[in-house]
């Protein structure tokens, strides 16, 4: 198995972080607030891996 992720993935992660990186840069605050709305609704990866 490959060590690298596959190339449509790391665009897709990609794409993400300059999404999410131009919402905070036009408003961090209530972008932050979305975020933590959308985490308490769908949960938080990291404590459901553990």
């Amino acid at each position: 198995m490959e060590d690298h992720l596959p190339r449509k993935l790391i665009a897709i992660l990609n794409a993400d972080i300059t999404s999410y990186s131009r919402l905070t840069g036009e408003d961090g605050d209530s972008t932050h607030r979305r975020n933590q709305k959308g985490r308490k609704r769908w949960g938080n990866p990291k404590a459901r891996a553990k």
